[in-house]
Order: C-alpha cells, then sequence, then structure tokens
C-alpha cells in the first residue's frame, strides 16, 4: 500500500511541474520559412497527364505567417517558378503571391500540424525569343495539410501536401519562429 501512495505522490509531483511549464512557455507569433515545392499536377504549361514537354525547376517560395491566437494565423506567401521547353528555345518565369489562414490543429512546441488556404495572383511572363507574352490569373489553391518539427532553438523543417496548388504538390522547407 505504501508503494502506491509514493508512487501516486510522485506522478503528482511530475505532473504538476509539466503543467507549470506548459503555463509559462509562450507561443511564438511569427513564422518566417523557405519552401520548396514540385511536381505541379494540373498546370497551363506542365501538364505531367499529358507530357507537353515542359519541365520546371521547382517553385521557390518565401512564407511569414502572424499567429493571431495558439491555433489559427495568417499571412503571405511569395513564389517564383521557372519553365523550360526541351525541343524549342522557349522560357517562362511565374511570380506568385497569395494571402493565406492557417489552422493549426495539433500544436504544441517540438510539432504543428496544420492546414492552410489562399487566395491570390499569378503573373506569368513567356518568351520563345519571337513573342513576349504576359499574362496574370487569380489562384485559389484547395487547401494544403502540413506539419513542422521542431529543429531547436525556434529553427523548424516543414512539409506539406496539397492536391492542386500553384506552389507544387509536395512541399518541404525551414523557418524560424519568433
Amino acid at each position: 500500500m505504501l508503494k502506491y501512495k509514493i508512487l501516486c505522490a510522485l506522478f503528482v509531483v511530475i505532473a504538476s511541474t509539466n503543467l507549470c511549464k506548459a503555463q509559462t512557455e509562450e507561443y511564438k507569433k511569427h513564422d518566417v520559412s523557405v519552401i520548396y515545392g514540385w511536381c505541379p499536377l494540373i498546370d497551363d504549361r506542365n501538364n505531367l497527364f499529358f507530357g507537353s514537354g515542359y519541365k520546371s525547376i521547382g517553385m521557390f517560395s518565401a512564407q511569414y505567417v502572424f499567429n493571431v491566437i495558439k491555433y489559427f494565423g495568417i499571412g503571405a506567401v511569395f513564389g517564383y517558378q521557372h519553365y523550360s521547353h526541351r525541343h524549342f528555345n522557349y522560357a517562362a518565369n511565374d511570380l506568385t503571391g497569395m494571402v493565406i489562414v492557417r489552422v493549426n490543429w495539433i500544436n504544441n512546441p517540438d510539432f504543428t500540424l496544420y492546414s492552410k488556404a489562399g487566395l491570390g495572383m499569378r503573373f506569368m511572363n513567356d518568351n520563345d525569343n519571337t513573342i513576349d507574352h504576359t499574362t496574370t490569373a487569380g489562384i485559389l489553391p484547395v487547401p494544403s495539410i502540413g506539419g513542422t518539427i521542431s529543429l531547436g532553438k525556434g529553427f523548424f523543417g516543414l512539409a506539406e501536401y496539397s492536391l492542386f496548388s500553384s506552389q507544387g504538390m509536395f512541399l518541404v522547407g525551414a523557418g524560424y519562429r519568433f
């Protein structure tokens, strides 16, 4: 019986220390990250279903999120992508700018699971040495699901998946939280 009382007392002491630590731990309000995305599934130039001959280096993006509360943040994403055609003298550049909202489903210091959605504009510039063509399009990517894992002292790694997105289908990156 004494053994159980000692174990219960030890459990209460350990639980109360973790509870106090969780109450004093401050969540960080700002997330800044760089992201690399690849495999755009549906695109006007790079349609993977039909193999149109265009290839891309992938999308490089910079993202900022302001965490309004612990489980909700708003921010912006800016990205760049370069295309070329393997048989023709053709090059294209895309610039993307989006306003995003992010909902954190699991939010602790070491791991975050979130969903993200956005609304923005895409600026496309094509050049085949004879015609220079510029177009603008609105983008509304399907919400993505992603996660971050702490790398220590505010740094984190991230991975994200989205079925249809101008940033790519698979995204990986690193960031800093302050």
